[in-house]
């Protein structure tokens, strides 16, 4: 077998592992709450096991995107089917991105500002980053995980001061909650890591795309993980608290969850940054599936008034969200098929090859 050929093995065990964390991540969301980080630990071997399986069939169609595999594989028809839907998505989640970050914005940096001027803010952020040059994109994706790695390094000297930002919220959720989106951002098993590896979508050798997204993932992992251990360090508290004879015990374990709740509070900041990126980078894998989809109709005529449709769009969506968070809830709906969408994938591009 060609070293580059994809088995029907490893169509099999991405299939099953892929479904287990999407079923991971459907529980945690409706019934475990926001609490529950165990089971997002588990998904984070998922997602390094999905930008794997991603990197290899990039590897196998060398100076192929994505869209280009999908007409290849499925053909014309169903391939143009299924670049619409992932467009549709990626706009939803851009734009569910942009809210998020300027909620943050709003709440930590600009509280009297009004909030329709954040959103657009960001907009013509994340506008910059994905449409002056595809090249920048790839730039603030292998430097914001460094940032990233550089606010933990700031968090452990400046942990050991004295501060309290516990009652602050972002958009009606604690820190604690907001924090979690430095996770999501970068390994949700909803198909956010899919998008985010494929805006380096030609295999031309350079892995500098990839090696940024695993060093989220690594980085989102450690967040977690001290998150996770502060929540075991409170209930131990809670627990030795009410045992008589282990009052030094209980005030050592208070102490370290303390030192770890400050620690988490400075790692929040790094959330508007992924989210913005974030949104920036689903905007550009919209336009990149726009661009395809009209690629027999000039698409340099249809790109910049389609760009612009796009944005609005996502502004609008952003600004009355609140208004549509019923609507926003069908995007789990629109997303859950995608899990089915990447094994059929991986089965014809098996058959294929081996034909």
């Amino acid at each position: 077998m060609n070293s580059n050929e994809i088995s029907q093995k490893q169509i099999v065990f991405i299939t099953i592992f892929f479904l287990l964390g999407n079923s991971l991540s459907k529980g945690y969301n409706y019934y475990m709450g926001a609490s529950s980080y165990f089971l997002n630990l588990i998904c984070i071997p998922i997602a390094l096991l999905f930008a794997a399986v991603l990197f290899k069939i990039l590897k196998t169609f060398p100076q192929k995107n994505i869209f280009q595999i999908f007409d290849i594989c499925l053909g014309k028809r169903l391939s143009q089917i299924i670049t619409l839907v992932f467009t549709v998505i990626s706009v939803f989640l851009a734009s569910e991105s942009l809210f998020n970050g300027a909620g943050f914005v709003k709440a930590s940096m600009l509280p009297k500002s009004p909030f329709w001027f954040i959103v657009l803010l960001s907009a013509v952020f994340c506008a910059y980053v994905s449409c002056h040059k595809n090249s920048i994109v790839g730039r603030f994706a292998v430097t914001s995980v460094p940032v990233l790695l550089l606010l933990i390094f700031i968090s452990l000297l400046l942990a050991t001061k004295s501060y309290d930002f516990s009652n602050l919220k972002i958009s009606g959720i604690s820190l604690e909650n907001a924090s979690m989106g430095v996770f999501h951002g970068v390994c949700s098993p909803y198909g956010e890591l899919f998008f985010l590896s494929v805006l380096f979508s030609r295999y031309d050798g350079s892995h500098k795309g990839f090696k940024a997204c695993f060093l989220g993932i690594a980085a989102a992992g450690i967040i977690l993980s001290l998150i996770y251990l502060r929540n075991l360090l409170l209930l131990s508290e809670y627990v030795l608290t009410r045992t008589p004879f282990s009052s030094n015990l209980a005030m050592s374990v208070t102490n370290a969850g303390e030192y770890l709740r400050r620690f988490e509070v400075i790692l929040s900041s790094a959330y508007v940054v992924l989210d913005l990126f974030k949104a920036s980078c689903f905007v550009l894998f919209a336009l990149r599936g726009i661009s395809h989809l009209f690629e027999n109709k000039r698409p340099s005529r249809y790109f910049l008034p389609i760009s612009a449709a796009t944005y609005l769009l996502t502004v609008l969506m952003s600004i009355f969200q609140k208004e549509f968070s019923d609507f926003f809830a069908l995007k789990s709906l629109f997303l859950s098929p995608l899990v089915l969408i990447f094994p059929i994938v991986l089965l014809l591009l098996s058959k294929r090859k081996k034909s």
